[in-house]
């Protein structure tokens, strides 16, 4: 096999990684921390790039080269994502869980993406990855520069109909530059498409006449091209491409965007500014509860709102059918609602109360008759400066009315009480638990909203998963330091669950939740009151909704549950310390994936297509993980440093003392040269944190602090005394504590690189030979003394 030139090698691959990543820049509009995964997939194109060069430089072949690049990509994008390049053991977990939150995150949010509730990140450096190697594929080992055009323009699709703003004309005239650059390299040796043609020695192609006059019949053509590209949509009305974007951006920062009503309420709640969205003008003295959608279908994922039977008939322009479930005799009063959405609120979904008699709103706004919610059969329809009117339903509904409520309906779809098979047993277990003393539908309802009263937290600063589906329920169902803790998503999420596993038909609705008063009969709500709740259908009453988010201090369970049903058992009990700290209700980001199809009727092939896309995205990286372990078993960083703390640990006090400091080492922190113990010791009391916790961020503990100052006691007696080194009863177990605290006051990614990239065993480790009662430091000491 021909060496290739080796400088020409590096150019071609350079441009190859240096074009992919400009076109990778297109998906900034991913995630609102780009910073955070725009220069990880650098370096993993660089190391992909460099390991191209050296397959090719030492004649690997295609294939070999190839595999080289996929263990050594896979190896850079694991360590990027968990910290270690051989995902092993804790360290496989954290890989498979990072990926099964980024796709729940990245199904759960709308673009961008807000990096502190989800990391997509993990998605996006795989993607990556798999970018980097066809690219490089093509360009440097089958030298088919052409054919890369195609994974890039697979990268330029990919946020195509998922960011809201067009493509930056920018980032396609980088890459755009570097495709004609790596067609450029490729012909260069052998034929000159852009000149006159090349001939004779590599060096006479690399001449400077040569050269330059390639160089510029390539920028003319390349150059004309691109303008053309950037320009041509500008200029023909037809296309409705928008390459350059130098107007204003879709939505602005003060923008509450609903297009994919679940996917966007989670970014927009949690937006730092409380944002007016509409305003109301109604004669009702209760207009809580505006509701903007239904969702009907639970997969192993999320909750959706499924597919949709809509008929071209059913239009916002007049009276509603007759309430589905509702008895005739019941008692209910009707108000008028003049609604003005802001312009700071964009939704395809129009908000409405739930129930509703009749409705007024312009544009081709249609209803699914078994939800009743409103969809815009348009995607150019949205609610932004929308007026429109309707008549409110209030329903009189009694215990005594609701207590009534037969076991068994046949006036919804069996959808209603349908669950993934999969679903885990805490699920079954718990729900039966809590409801078997109560014996009618309602009383089980009002039991299962009772329980979640009486054994969770409501916080809005839960660090738990993110989601609604089957591993995010278990996780918010079983009692410990992260469970059963959560706000309206997960509440309502799991009452309906529960709900559907004992036989009752049951969805989970969204929109606000209760608005301000801003004048007379006038109200505003913001996005702060953005909500969800559970509704169970009771036969006689219809659609009932229940309220288990507990704690919010502006809702209650509603009033005919408070004094009926069962209450929930004892035996399932775990009271539960409310957070005082707590805010207003924050709103779901149960997922809506798509909009509902109009005049579609309802696919039940699509239930198992939403669990097969459940499967959670793993890197190829298993077998490279078991070749590197078969030759370096035992060796790794991780496995020496922990030996040697496991040593130190049970040595004497010197070695407890370098422990402490490899410890400060690993975790980046500087160590303090030149101090005595106790000012080392008043510096480390700085950075210890709790071990009992992994916040990432220093606290202070007496019993830590106390075993740090014993653990300094010892050092200085080692070190003055005439006795030297001793033994001192319960060092190990104070040394333990202070290493385990010192690491649960750093961050996270801190704790990863001293696990998995130990500093200290770079280093030298300063050499902790006992202290001699000769020594002139223990002759000073005991004169004085």
């Amino acid at each position: 096999m021909r060496r290739p030139p080796l400088g020409h090698t590096i150019a071609l691959t350079s441009a190859g990684v240096v074009t992919t990543w400009c076109a990778m820049l297109s998906w900034r509009g991913f995630t609102d921390d780009q910073g955070q995964v725009l220069y990880p997939l650098l370096a993993i194109g660089v190391v992909v790039g460099g390991l191209g060069v050296a397959g090719r430089w030492a004649r690997f072949g295609v294939l070999g080269t190839l595999l080289l690049q996929v263990l050594g990509g896979a190896m850079i994008t694991s360590y990027l994502i968990c910290g270690a390049p051989v995902p092993v053991g804790g360290a496989w977990t954290e890989l498979r869980l990072a990926f099964s939150d980024a796709w729940v995150g990245a199904r759960t949010y709308a673009a961008p993406v807000p990096s502190d509730q989800a990391d997509v990140g993990p998605l996006m450096l795989a993607g990556g990855l798999g970018c980097f190697l066809v690219v490089d594929l093509l360009v440097g080992s089958l030298r088919r520069a052409s054919l890369a055009g195609l994974p890039l323009l697979t990268v330029f699709s990919v946020p195509t109909g998922l960011i809201a703003e067009p493509l930056s004309w920018w980032v396609f005239t980088l890459t755009a530059v570097g495709f004609v650059t790596m067609l450029f390299l490729q012909e260069a040796q052998r034929l000159a498409h852009w000149g006159r043609p090349l001939v004779g020695s590599e060096r006479e192609v690399a001449s400077p006449s040569t050269s330059s006059s390639v160089l510029r019949s390539a920028g003319l053509i390349g150059g004309t091209a691109t303008a053309f590209a950037i320009m041509l949509p500008a200029i023909i009305p037809t296309l409705d491409v928008h390459l350059l974007d130098v107007g204003n951006g879709a939505g602005g920062n003060g923008e509450i965007s609903i297009k994919n009503p679940m996917t966007d309420l989670r970014r927009d709640l949690k937006r730092p500014d409380d944002v007016p969205l509409l305003r109301v003008v109604t004669d009702d003295p209760d207009p809580s509860y505006l509701r903007i959608s239904v969702l009907t279908r639970f997969s192993d994922n999320e909750w959706s709102s499924g597919d949709r039977d809509i008929p071209t008939s059913n239009r916002a322009d007049g009276p509603m059918p007759p309430l589905v479930g509702v008895s005739p005799d019941v008692k209910r009063s009707t108000y008028t609602y003049d609604v003005d959405v802001l312009d700071t609120f964009s939704s395809t979904w129009l908000p409405t109360k739930a129930p509703i008699d009749a409705i007024d709103a312009q544009g081709d706004w249609r209803f699914d008759p078994t939800t009743t919610d409103f969809i815009a059969s348009d995607d150019d329809l949205d609610t932004a400066g929308l007026s429109y009117t309707m008549d409110a339903v209030d329903l009189d509904l009694t215990p005594r009315r609701l207590e009534a409520a037969p076991l068994t309906s046949d006036e919804v779809p069996a959808a209603y009480t349908q669950l993934p098979s999969d679903l885990p047993p805490i699920v079954s277990e718990l729900a039966r638990k809590v409801t078997q003393d109560a014996t009618t539908p309602f009383a089980k309802a009002v039991a299962l909203q009772n329980w979640f009263w009486a054994n969770f937290t409501y916080s809005l600063e839960q660090s738990s998963p993110i989601g609604n589906g089957v591993d995010a329920l278990e996780r918010f169902l079983r009692p410990g330091p992260q469970g059963r803790i959560g706000y309206c998503e997960q509440f309502a999420s799991a009452m309906a669950v529960m709900a559907r596993e004992i036989g009752l038909p049951a969805r989970v609705a969204v929109g606000f939740l209760s608005p301000r008063t801003v004048g007379l009969h006038t109200y505003e709500f913001s996005s702060d009151d953005l909500h969800a709740w559970p509704e169970i259908f009771l036969q006689g009453s219809g659609w009932v909704k229940f309220e288990p988010t507990p704690d919010d201090p502006r809702a209650d369970r509603p009033a005919y549950t408070l004094t009926a049903g069962a209450p929930s058992d004892p035996s399932v009990s775990s009271p539960s310390t409310r957070d005082p700290g707590a805010q207003a209700s924050s709103g779901p980001s149960a997922s809506q994936t798509q909009k509902p199809k109009l005049d579609q009727p309802t696919s039940g092939a699509d239930a198992e297509a939403d669990r097969s896309r459940g499967n959670t995205p793993t890197l190829p990286i298993g077998l490279a993980a078991l070749l590197v372990l078969a030759v370096g078993a035992g060796l790794t960083p991780r496995e020496l440093r922990r030996r040697r703390r496991v040593r130190r640990l049970a040595g004497d006090t010197l070695d407890a003392w370098a422990e402490v400091r490899d410890t400060v080492v690993d975790l980046r922190i500087s160590w303090p040269v030149g101090r005595s113990p106790r000012q080392t010791g008043a510096f480390l009391g700085e950075h210890l944190g709790d071990p009992d916790s992994t916040s990432g961020t220093p606290a202070h503990s007496p019993t830590v602090s106390a075993a740090l100052r014993r653990v300094v006691d010892a050092v200085e007696r080692a070190f003055f005394s005439r006795e030297g080194v001793v033994d001192v009863p319960g060092l190990t177990d104070d040394a333990a504590l202070v290493v385990r605290a010192l690491e649960a006051g750093a961050t996270p990614r801190a704790r990863r690189r001293a696990t998995w990239l130990p500093a200290s065993l770079l280093r030298r480790t300063p050499a902790t030979t006992e202290v001699s009662t000769s020594s002139s430091a223990a002759r000073a000491v005991d004169r004085v003394s």
